[in-house]
């Protein structure tokens, strides 16, 4: 077995290191770390210029500035960055740069000693006997004794004492800090949090494990929902290669299965050379007994019993049509199609992929001629399929052969054309070997490739010309087109020079006629290209400032020309949401400040990178939870008593599979549509073949989920037409806002719980004549999010004693409240619709192959996603109710009944999904109507 640890190894180089070698072998299991979870870094060039843009700004305004980072590897890298600055600005050569770290000094030694383990850079510079790690600028001292403070500096030092003492404080930006005399004093610094690390993101992880292909991979070293996260997208990337990825809990015991290798001996003329590292041997298996021997088919007899045959193959079939058609045909199909004669019969011949030979044995018969085996056999039937179409096209094949004997003279007097047409036009046009154009214009010269109509020059040229198509595209005005985007003298750009050639007729056109022959190319007033070139072109003679004037105008035109305007949705929604925003930018959600005890996160620095880091997630969030707001204002506008229930769940999820552009695991439905009625609180959705229809009284949660890249969106509401409901649907809403309102940061979930049953229990409904006392129902809740997991570990109560668990920065929460008029109490009833896999199941042997057919389809469609039989069925699945019961039974799938109070009761619930910002808290799935 081939093991692979990989910890803290930037696959990026950086100023002083090189970047992680990838080892050239796949191994079985690969352990690796996952501190950055799905996060990106920024690119190191934008990182380093904001670093010294601070230290320049603080430096200027009189400031001293404090650096903690790790002595060793970080430490080295930002002063080589600091040194190298200093060097290029000499207005800060008066300005010191201390390290104090002793440790950090110690490395550096480490480093002039292994220098042949640096980068190229250092071991270049120090082979030109200058020591990259001898600083001109920098020096260093042992205390605090040995700084002088006169003035602005720049002072590095190891981290530790940030962890502590007054510095962790002052690391949050307050206003103004008690000092050890206990004295207030006003804080007048600013803190900048800029990453250096030497941890891979993301994108390096990804592409890393997609170079090696480890057949198990596992995450550590980092956090719970990080390397959730990091899983869920690694699953996604590896969802077709069978490959098995754990992110195991602190002494979690995983188990793997491997398949012992089997050697095979090279036996014979493979034999007698041995292949070099990388190379393939190629040869026929051959199994005896319990040993296996690799040997040429030359060598099948001596070492075996067996012995090898070719078959050639020859084939006579009726064709009357060209054999160039044929020939030009097998072209389009084939990469490799040679024309020949043969030297027998002197017959023409195509020789197809060098396994296939094609010969005009007479003006109304071809051969086919090949030695068998499975992949020229499919070739000679494709050739076959081929020349019996062409036998069923003869008349099309009569004009297109005609076609063919004109392609070549076409193309020459295209070439002329061409040429003739671009010399009116610029005149300094000239013809290289290579077949490429060199056209100058006013000291500006292009390149244009006559094969492929591609343009190249030092400067990006104005210029359309479409050759490939026969067709040739220029706006005529000199000064427009061969010269510089920005910097023409007459100042159009690219599209306005498109839209002045369409406007003022200015293109010539190169075409071909449907006889095949080819048309004299004619200017934008109808006259023949020879005619026009006979005469002085006035358009080439026009003064340059009536051109910059015409210019001018164009441009006017086009700014004063309105925005193009976004696609609106339609009713019924159909148009994707990422094409309603194409920049890829989705609405936020409802921004709330925390408390008061943490207020200081909306100005932290610190914690607004960290939101910066995290902008890829809360786009894909936002992203699904704005299909959930398009599609539930659509489903509320078409809701009537009398619908089937089946119906409307199908109309929803449909819905949601065009807005959120389904795929896969990537984007689609979080979890099966919930519409629970009267006393039902939770997980109903009708199965097949339910005829259940709503009616008038009717209480109906409809809850449903959207996700993408496994950000889940959870969130609910309750439709009641019957206005005597009124009452119970705002209980559960203004209890749903409390809840809302009292999480944060720190924020202990039982307090929540108490502030929700408050609202809550305040409410009485009145129902045909009888007052209710609306109670929570305590034993359902909310709960945190994890991707790709609804139910991520921590519960929300809605009533008070709950848990003493803290919420946390950066932790999803579905805040949800149900108010119930029975007993506030729910248990498991009617038959199950919901399921879905445990999140932390390991591998669990399973007999019943219909079992493992089903968990395949699971793993494939909703991974650890909730599903239902609707799924299921919708998917082609047939007869699964026993092996999806043998699932449940070996605990794989986890089955989730609905959720009833008292029979004659009714229960409301409203939900939103909530995210811990680093610096304040976003209601994602809010909207207008909730």
């Amino acid at each position: 077995m081939k093991h692979l640890s990989n910890f803290n190894n930037s696959r990026e180089e950086d100023r002083h290191l090189r970047a992680a070698e990838t080892p050239q072998f796949s191994p079985d299991v690969c352990i690796i770390e996952s501190t950055y979870g799905v996060q990106q870094h920024q690119p190191r060039n934008v990182r380093e210029k904001r670093f010294t843009d601070v230290i320049h700004s603080t430096i200027f305004g009189g400031g001293r500035v404090l650096i903690p980072v790790f002595a060793l590897g970080r430490a080295q890298e930002l002063l080589l960055i600091l040194d190298e600055y200093w060097s290029n600005h000499p207005e800060l050569k008066d300005i010191p740069i201390f390290y104090a770290s002793p440790l950090a000094k110690r490395c550096l030694t480490v480093y002039e000693t292994y220098i042949h383990s640096m980068n190229d850079r250092i071991r270049t510079q120090h082979a030109a006997k200058s020591n990259p790690f001898v600083f001109k600028h920098i020096s260093p001292i042992k205390s605090i004794d040995g700084f002088n403070d006169v003035g602005p500096s720049v002072v590095m030092a190891s981290p530790g004492g940030l962890q502590r003492t007054l510095a962790k404080t002052i690391m949050n930006e307050p206003k103004e800090v008690t000092l050890m005399n206990g004295l207030t004093a006003p804080l007048n610094m600013q803190v900048h949090y800029i990453s250096f690390s030497a941890h891979a993101d993301s994108a390096q992880t990804s592409a890393f494990l997609e170079e090696l292909l480890p057949q198990n991979i596992i995450l550590v070293h980092g956090e719970a929902n990080e390397m959730g996260r990091l899983k869920q997208k690694l699953i996604s990337q590896f969802a077709d290669r069978n490959i098995k990825i754990f992110n195991p809990k602190n002494c979690q015991t995983i188990e793997m299965y491997f398949n012992s290798q089997k050697m095979a001996k090279t036996i014979g003329r493979l034999a007698e050379k041995t292949p070099e590292v990388g190379e393939t041997v190629s040869g026929l298996l051959v199994k005896k007994g319990f040993t296996y021997q690799i040997m040429g088919p030359d060598d099948l007899h001596i070492f075996s019993q067996l012995s090898t045959a070719n078959i050639t193959q020859r084939i006579t079939i009726p064709f009357a049509g060209a054999f160039n058609v044929l020939n030009h045909r097998l072209k389009q199909i084939y990469e490799s199609v040679e024309t020949s004669t043969d030297e027998e019969s002197g017959v023409p011949t195509l020789r197809v992929h060098e396994r296939v030979t094609v010969k005009q044995d007479s003006e109304k018969h071809i051969s086919l001629h090949w030695t068998s085996d499975p992949i020229t056999d499919m070739v000679s039937d494709s050739i076959v399929a081929l020349v019996l179409n062409i036998n069923r096209e003869i008349p099309k094949v009569v004009v297109e052969a005609e076609a063919i004997k004109t392609e070549e003279e076409n193309e020459k007097k295209v070439e002329k054309v061409i040429y003739a047409l671009l010399v009116s036009l610029f005149e300094d046009v000239k013809s290289r070997e290579n077949g490429k154009l060199v056209i100058s214009v006013d000291g500006n010269v292009a390149e244009l490739d006559k094969q492929t109509g591609a343009v190249e020059s030092e400067n990006e040229v104005c210029c359309v010309i479409f050759w490939r198509n026969n067709y040739l595209e220029n706006c005529s005005r000199r000064d427009c087109c061969l010269l510089v985007h920005s910097m023409n003298s007459a100042g159009q750009s690219r599209d306005e020079c498109l839209e002045m050639m369409a406007e003022e007729k200015l293109s010539m056109e190169v075409s071909v006629e449907e006889n095949g022959t080819f048309s004299e190319p004619v200017d934008g007033n109808g006259n023949n290209e020879e005619e026009a070139s006979s005469e002085p072109s006035s358009t080439m003679e026009k003064d340059e400032d009536e051109t910059k004037e015409v210019a001018k105008k164009k441009k006017k035109k086009s700014k004063s020309k309105k925005k193009k305007e976004l696609p609106e949705q339609t009713d019924p929604p159909s148009i994707p949401i990422t094409d309603l925003f194409p920049s890829g930018e989705f609405p936020e959600g409802e921004i709330q400040q925390y408390k008061d005890d943490n207020l200081w996160r909306t100005t932290s620095e610190e914690k607004r990178e960290l939101e910066r880091l995290e902008k890829p997630m809360y786009n894909s969030v936002r992203r699904a939870a704005e299909v959930h707001r398009q599609v539930r204002k659509y489903i509320k506008s078409i809701l009537k008593p009398g619908m089937l229930m089946t119906d409307l769940c199908e109309t929803l999820e449909n819905t949601v599979r065009k807005l959120i552009s389904e795929n896969g695991l990537q984007a689609g439905i979080a979890f099966p549509t919930g519409c629970s009625l009267n006393w039902v609180a939770a997980h109903w959705t009708p199965n097949a073949g339910d005829k259940t229809v709503l009616q008038y009284d009717d209480v109906m949660k409809l809850d449903f989920g959207t996700h993408v890249d496994g950000c889940i969106v959870d969130c609910a509401f309750t439709v009641a037409f019957n206005p005597m409901f009124d009452p119970l649907l705002e209980a559960s809403r203004e209890a749903t806002n409390t809840g809302i309102k009292e999480a944060g940061i720190d924020v202990r979930l039982c307090d929540v719980g108490a502030a929700i049953q408050e609202v809550m229990e305040s409410y009485e409904v009145e129902i045909n004549g009888k007052v209710f006392q609306v109670k929570s129902i305590r034993n359902l809740n909310g709960h945190s999010i994890g991707p790709y997991q609804i139910h991520a570990g921590k519960s929300v109560p809605i009533v008070k004693g709950g848990e003493q668990t803290k919420m946390e920065e950066g932790e999803f929460f579905a805040i949800e409240t149900f108010a119930s008029t029975g007993k506030g109490y729910v248990r498991e009833d009617l038959e199950c619709s919901h399921y879905m896999k445990n999140f932390e199941v390991g591998h669990i042997p399973l007999r019943m192959p219909r079992s493992k057919q089903l968990l395949a389809t699971i793993n494939k469609n909703f991974s650890t996603l909730a599903f239902c039989r609707r799924y299921l069925d919708r998917l082609g699945e047939t007869k699964y109710l026993m092996a999806l019961k043998n699932l449940c039974d070996a605990g794989i799938v986890q089955p989730y009944p609905p959720l009833c109070d008292v029979k004659g009761s009714y229960v409301s619930q409203f939900e939103h999904t909530i995210l811990l910002r680093p610096t304040c808290k976003e209601v994602i799935s809010r909207g207008d109507d909730y």
